[in-house]
């Protein structure tokens, strides 16, 4: 299968096959604060605003193309996720509480 010009509805076609990887590469304590439907959603956007970096090729040089987005996708939300998560952490550190009643020293 050759892909030359590459339209915004093809791109949707891939959607399914991104999500799954993007719950693979997600970490898991990213879960709750984002959805791999938003990665995938970010490299569609970024597939369509760069298709014509996309030379004609097969299908498989395109679902490599694809990957290698959704690798970065994931790579800078991972980055913006963890730096908030360790940001709260840092603003909340962990009470060391070990041995003590917290409920009795108020």
């Amino acid at each position: 299968m050759e892909l030359g010009g590459i339209s915004g509805s093809q791109l949707l076609h891939y959607r399914n096959y991104l999500r799954f990887l993007a719950r693979l590469q997600l970490d898991p304590r990213l879960r709750g604060k984002l959805d791999p439907s938003d990665v995938v959603q970010q490299t569609l956007l970024e597939a369509h605003a760069h298709r014509e970096q996309f030379r004609s090729g097969t299908e498989a040089e395109y679902m490599a193309w694809l990957r290698r987005m959704l690798k970065d996708s994931v790579r800078f939300s991972r980055t913006k996720g963890l730096g908030s998560i360790r940001q709260r952490e840092s603003r909340f550190p962990k009470l060391d509480v070990a041995g003590s009643n917290p409920v009795a020293r108020f």
